[in-house]
């Protein structure tokens, strides 16, 4: 659960600032362009609300694009973790099956020929990134994973504490 609390809140910030920078400028241009034939009444007032519309899609495309990528992360590492961890097995295929079903209820809405090609699509991406990802496990099992992981900490935290006693002697 770790994992996944982390991973989506650092992909809730990262996807919120590039969608809300990308739909800032689209607001940008589109102020300029709708408003290329209007006279404001001073220069402060033409400012002002080119600093408000862009303001306005600055919070709406970043909280949309967070929304969007932040569930979207979450759900496929909340599913792959729950298969691992019943299986008790890190493998390709957690990968594979949950990109397939995120990729294709993420295109429901095209009907069955969308529904089936985002499928295709998001288990052959789930494929390559499960197989980048058990690359670094090399087939561990959870029990050995969560070993590593916790000598890992441990380690982390011993050489934290041997940095602190050497600046204070």
């Amino acid at each position: 659960m770790n994992y996944v609390i982390t991973t989506g809140k650092y992909t809730i910030i990262v996807a919120a600032a590039f969608g809300g920078f990308a739909s800032m400028m689209k607001a940008k241009e589109d102020f300029f362009r709708k408003n290329k034939a209007k006279s404001f009444e001073s220069q402060h007032l033409a400012k002002r609300s080119l600093t408000n519309e862009m303001t306005m899609a600055l919070l709406q495309g970043g909280t949309k694009s967070a929304l969007k990528y932040g569930s979207f992360c979450s759900f496929y590492l909340l599913s792959t973790m729950t298969a691992a961890n019943y299986r008790n097995k890190i493998s390709v295929w957690e990968h594979a099956v949950s990109g397939a079903v995120l990729g294709g209820f993420s295109r429901i809405n095209y009907g069955l020929k969308g529904f089936a090609v985002a499928g295709v699509l998001g288990g052959f991406l789930g494929l390559i990134a499960g197989g980048l990802i058990t690359m670094g496990t090399g087939g561990m099992t959870m029990d050995e994973f969560r070993c590593w992981l916790h000598e890992e900490h441990y380690l982390r935290l011993k050489q934290e504490r041997l940095k602190e006693g050497k600046e204070t002697s």
